[in-house]
């Protein structure tokens, strides 16, 4: 098993590039012009890739106590794969387990990034495990992976004014405004280049904050395999309504192509 591989995913539709549906397409994008990669198609995982190699420092330097000498400085070389599945988003996951088995990676080395509705334009959070929060991209790929211990980079795009599912479908699938992009620029952009990259990467072949699976019982199995996303009763309804939302969403996607 090489360790040290990572496998950085950027969900969107291929066929609609520029919608505030494909961001994790438009950041995966950006870090790719950063790095100064070139994509290739690769029929095999159904998928467009491109590939680099960082040199990461070592994370010992940051946990140094006051008044403790620093520690020798070292550094790891991180081999990075990009990827932008080239499936519908409700499909998607196929092509992530195939780059996976492909690159023989475990799923806490994968690093997924997605758009989501419920945190504000520009807001970027961290997610390590846990429901697709109604998401059908990020659900095809636990889906897939048979398994929701997998990062993922959240990326806000906000909520349109109306909520009910037209609304929203017709948001999500609408091109990202040029205000809108600059925000992307300001507020994501960063945490995605230069050292905060760096760290993305040397945390997922590190795992942390990954905690390790403990061994379940028979009955807590069974409600894994029934569930992997792990939706608790009182998450249920909420739930609910966003899967609505997203396969309205997908369904209008499906039909414009």
């Amino acid at each position: 098993m090489h360790s040290n591989r990572i496998l950085l995913v950027g969900l969107g539709n291929h066929t609609h590039p520029y919608t505030r549906h494909s961001i994790g397409r438009i950041v995966l994008n950006h870090i790719a012009t950063c790095l100064n990669l070139s994509w290739s198609h690769n029929d095999s995982w159904q998928g467009t890739t491109a590939s680099a190699k960082l040199l990461v420092t070592d994370a010992s330097l940051k946990r140094q106590q006051k008044g403790q000498p620093l520690p020798e400085i070292t550094t790891t070389e991180v081999e990075l794969t990009l990827l932008k599945p080239r499936l519908l988003m409700n499909i998607c996951g196929p092509s992530v387990a195939k780059a996976a088995k492909g690159l023989s990676i475990p799923t806490s080395q994968i690093i997924v990034i997605h758009d989501d509705l419920e945190l504000p334009l520009g807001k970027t959070s961290l997610k390590y495990r846990g429901s697709s929060s109604g998401h059908n991209g990020v659900k095809s790929v636990i889906a897939s992976l048979h398994t929701h211990v997998f990062r993922r980079v959240r990326v806000g795009i906000g909520r349109p004014d109306r909520d009910d599912s037209d609304a929203v479908s017709n948001y999500v699938l609408g091109k990202i405004t040029n205000r809108e992009m600059n925000t992307i620029e300001k507020l994501v952009f960063p945490f995605v280049e230069g050292e905060a990259l760096d760290n993305l990467c040397r945390e997922a072949f590190e795992g942390h904050r990954v905690p390790v699976e403990k061994q379940k019982s028979k009955k807590d199995k069974k409600k894994k395999e029934k569930d992997l996303g792990g939706v608790s009763d009182g998450e249920k309804d909420e739930e609910g309504q966003k899967v609505g939302q997203q396969q309205a969403m997908d369904v209008a996607v499906g039909k414009a192509t």
